[in-house]
Parts: C-alpha cells; structure tokens; sequence
C-alpha cells in the first residue's frame, strides 16, 4: 500500500499497520561490504545457488544495476538502483506481494551509507511489523580491507539486524579451509556474526578457467545445461564442481533455517551434505567459539 504524498521522492511503500497472525515472516539479506572487488557477487550467487538446492524460494536481485558478475552468472537478473529511494520504495513494498522465502539483494562496494541513510531504525521497526525480517550478510575473505569494509557495515546496523558472515575462499591459501583466525580482526566480526557463517569454497584454478568460458552458478555445471555441456566437451571431469557444490550446500544448511525462519524444504539433501561436510564445518565452527572467547 503506497502512502500519498506532494512528494514522490518521499513516497514509502509500507504502513505501520501488523501483518496478519500466522502470516510467515519474509527474509530480507542484505549482502555485501564497503570495499570493492572481493567476490561478493560469487558468493552470493554461490549462497543463494545452495539455497535454491535445498529447495527455498530465493530471488537474487543485482542492487549496483551494472553488475556484469552476477549477471553473467545468472542471466536476466533483476536489477534494482539502490541509491534511488522511490526505487527502493517500490521494491520493498513488493516483497510481501512475492511468495519468496528469502530475497538476496546483493549490493557494490562502498553503499554502507546510503543504505544507513534508507534504512533508518524507524524504518527497520515498520519493516518488523509487516513482517519483513532484515538480515545483513557480510562478505568476508581473508583480506585486510575486506575487514575493515565487514566492520564498516556492522557498525552502521550495530544493534538493529542480525548478521551472518558470508565467506568467499578466493583469498585463502590452496589447500587450507577459511577461517576467521587467519583474518586481522577476526575476534570482532566473530562476535558481530555470533558464529553464523557460511563459507563458499575457494575455486580451483581448472575451475576458475572455465567460469571464465561459460559462466555460471555452480549447480549449472552439474545439471545439463550449457554449462555442464560445456565440460563434457572438452572432456573434463565435473568431479571438483560437485565437490565445491557438496561443500556449500552443507555450509547454506547449517543456518538455513535460521535465516529464512522456515525449516529445510528437502531435510534428506541437508542431512547428506552435513554428513559429508560435517567435519569440515566442525572445524570451522570450533576456531570460530574459540575467536569469540578470546
């Protein structure tokens, strides 16, 4: 319901009136970090590809609108200019009229403030009461400046959202697992984050050369489409792409639920990716409480 007004710059979408009792709770992850260039696309395509498998209702939305990254990993779409509030507007007051489980806008490098400035805490509360949940996902790698850029988002939202850390591997070294104690100020996004964190794994460089060729979501790779046609071309083998796809849908399952606050659509996939992936998360889980505790 669109409030009228003299002006439209000012127009908001949504009123203070509570939603419905029993009416579900949408999910609304914002996913990014202040510094550019770190893979936040990848890994929120890579996020949002796990949930989908896992059997949610995920729209991904490109909120820099120029975005040729996730573009071309997910072709046709949608395309939102977040630095336009009528545009905002718009795209908030729709999200009840969807029947998403959960919606990804992944958004450029440097738009903490403007998005401080559109998501007020009154805003944030009228969000709440017609039950739009607001989570805000931190791309992480083991990177100095992505640091700073997490730290930068969590102190603009200190306080009013929760948060969930969303690794990308591409910084951590062959070999090794992501972990927030190779990260300069790991300690403090450990506590921002409370131990949420999802981890897309870093790509090898065979894989890499074919993201490059044809570019798409892992799960593409794996289920006949171009993507996966392309690998049988040239006769290469699809082994490490379902491995890296395994790997995070088990890391998407362990806080699936609590992100989109509805229970794992297809438990019986969630169940066999955590069993597979469940010591490697077990690690990851312990060095985190133990950078929490320091």
């Amino acid at each position: 319901m669109k409030t009228k007004t003299n002006n439209p710059k000012s127009t908001d979408t949504l009123t203070a009136a509570p939603i419905a009792t029993g009416k579900k709770i949408l999910t609304l992850l914002l996913a990014g970090n202040d510094k550019g260039g770190i893979g936040k696309s990848t890994t929120t395509a890579n996020v949002g590809d796990g949930l989908n498998a896992l059997g949610y209702e995920v729209r991904l939305v490109d909120g820099d609108g120029t975005n040729e990254t996730l573009q071309d990993l997910v072709p046709g779409i949608e395309q939102l200019r977040y630095k336009s509030e009528i545009a905002m507007n718009e795209f908030i007051g729709g999200l009840r009229q969807r029947d998403d489980d959960i919606t990804i806008l992944d958004l450029p490098g440097d738009s903490g403030e403007v998005l401080a400035g559109y998501f007020t805490p009154a805003r944030i509360e009228l969000l709440k009461q017609n039950g739009i949940r607001l989570v805000v996902g931190l791309t992480l790698t083991e990177h100095m400046d992505s640091t700073r850029g997490a730290v930068i988002w969590a102190e603009t939202f200190h306080g009013q959202v929760d948060f969930i850390g969303l690794a990308n591997g591409s910084e951590t070294p062959v070999g090794e697992e992501f972990s927030l104690g190779n990260v300069n100020g790991g300690d403090d996004i450990a506590q921002i984050i409370e131990n949420r964190l999802i981890v897309v794994p870093r790509f090898s460089d065979l894989m890499l050369h074919h993201l490059s060729r044809c570019r798409a979501v892992p799960s593409a790779y794996l289920a006949g489409g171009d993507a996966a046609r392309e690998l049988r071309f040239t006769f290469i083998d699809e082994a490490p792409w379902r491995t890296h796809y395994k790997a995070v849908v088990a890391s998407v399952a362990a806080h699936a639920a609590w992100l989109t606050g509805k229970p794992v659509p297809k438990s019986e996939l969630a169940e066999a990716e955590a069993a597979q992936g469940g010591p490697k998360r077990t690690a990851l889980v312990s060095s985190l409480r133990k950078a929490v505790k320091k």
